[in-house]
């Protein structure tokens, strides 16, 4: 059997293809790159918005034509099965919950269906970290689900159920994986803020237990956190975010800054606390990498709504922004609110947002032009060598003057910057980090 994987979405998405990507190894899989050699494709799904279900139901149409058995997993199978079975019945419908599934499924030609919320996912994550597939990153999925119920949002409806790794298996997995050359380790997952609250567990005591038990010389980046969560554990964390191998990065949605339109969508926090919440990282750390998620158009949010969101990006100065325009998710309450609001109005938004976004980023990289910095190397390519700000994650393009391997710690001059990265040259390299002053 040759297998071909597609992955659509999100961290989690990555984090849950590496651990099955892993387990098919181990089952002697023969996993292939090339689309056409390939008699079995397997594909990770997305169902956050529409435009992208509708690219991978003509994706899974496609393969479908050119005769692959296909398997189907992460988001859309417990959203849209029949769609997915009306272009073939023979399609396996594997949800995120049951990922472990497909491992069972290849060995036999039959398809099958499970999309329930389950815990089987835990059996093959975390996966086990290896340097020759992984390089210098090991991506964790510590928890899936999520506690809130936005209007908008799709994902309670697919993830249904708050499901977490335990502690003692995060923290195993992690020190394996430092131990066998892991440089930076992403904790993923669809709310990390909501990890163990199912069990009476939390972040705070996750992130303790990491710090104090994994040693060795290693950056810790976590995933996006809701709000109203973080707000209830945030001199924790904000405590915990001081040790130098937490990077200092953040990503927190936002998501309107407006009270009234937040109220719409179901969030559970106001601007103001949004606005502490960024204050409070800020006061602390300076040069923390902020970045968030705007949604434009929703029902409710008219020109003065709109207008205050751009006052919040202009006072929280984040340097990044993830900009969607509204449309309808079936089966949440956003889909039957009253919807006026022109396509034409929410695509001008849209423009205007992101043109402040990008300059608001130029801004902030503008701190960074003719320092010198402490950056690692993710990859090298003929021309240039990309990498990651250690402090904060920024991305970094380097000229390639000094020859530099996957790994290293390296002493960069910012000549440049774009609101999108920061570019200059190396000036020194070594194998760790912290020493620089």
């Amino acid at each position: 059997m040759k297998v071909y994987i597609i992955v659509y979405g999100c961290w989690l998405n990555k984090a849950l293809f590496r651990a099955t990507y892993r387990a098919l190894n181990s089952i002697s899989v023969n996993l292939v790159n090339d689309l056409s050699s390939a008699d079995t494709v397997i594909l990770f799904s997305c169902a956050v918005r529409a435009s992208v279900e509708r690219k991978i139901l003509r994706c899974i149409r496609s393969l479908v034509q050119k005769g692959k058995r296909v398997i189907v997993t992460g988001c859309l199978p417990p959203l849209r099965p029949s769609s997915i079975l009306s272009i073939d019945n023979n399609i396996s419908l594997i949800g995120p919950y049951s990922i472990n599934e497909v491992i069972e499924l290849l060995k036999t030609d039959k398809h099958k269906i499970s999309i329930l919320p389950s815990d089987g996912w835990t059996s093959i994550c975390p996966y086990k970290y290896s340097p020759e597939v992984d390089g210098i990153e090991y991506i964790v999925p510590i928890q899936m689900g999520c506690m809130n119920r936005c209007t908008f949002c799709i994902e309670p409806i697919v993830k249904s159920k708050l499901s977490s790794l335990s502690r003692d298996t995060v923290v195993s997995a992690v020190d394996d994986a430092v131990k066998r050359g892991a440089k930076i380790v992403v904790l993923t997952g669809q709310d990390v803020a909501a990890y163990g609250r199912e069990r009476g567990d939390n972040l705070v005591t996750l992130l303790s237990d990491l710090l104090k038990k994994v040693k060795g010389e290693y950056l810790l980046r976590l995933g996006m956190m809701e709000p109203s969560l973080l707000l209830s554990m945030l001199d924790d964390i904000l405590e915990l975010y001081s040790d130098p191998r937490v990077i200092k990065y953040l990503h927190l949605p936002l998501q309107s800054g407006d009270d009234k339109v937040l109220k719409l969508m179901n969030r559970r926090y106001t601007v103001d606390e949004y606005i502490g919440i960024v204050q409070a990282f800020r006061s602390k750390y300076p040069m923390l990498t902020l970045v968030t998620d705007i949604i434009v158009g929703f029902p409710g949010e008219d020109k003065t709504a709109f207008e205050n969101t751009i006052e919040v990006i202009k006072k929280i100065e984040p340097d990044k922004v993830h900009v969607a325009r509204y449309t309808p998710r079936p089966f949440t309450l956003g889909y039957v609110m009253d919807y006026t609001i022109p396509e034409a109005e929410k695509k001008l938004r849209s423009r205007i947002l992101s043109k402040l976004a990008l300059d608001v980023a130029l801004s902030r990289n503008s701190m960074f032009l003719g320092k010198t910095v402490e950056g690692i190397v993710l990859k090298t390519t003929r021309d240039h060598i990309k990498g990651r700000l250690v402090l904060n994650y920024k991305p970094l393009v380097l000229d390639k003057y000094m020859e530099s391997r996957i790994g290293d710690f390296v002493k960069v001059k910012i000549t440049n910057i774009t609101p999108i990265d920061l570019r200059g040259s190396i000036v020194e390299r070594k194998s760790h980090f912290g020493t620089w002053n």
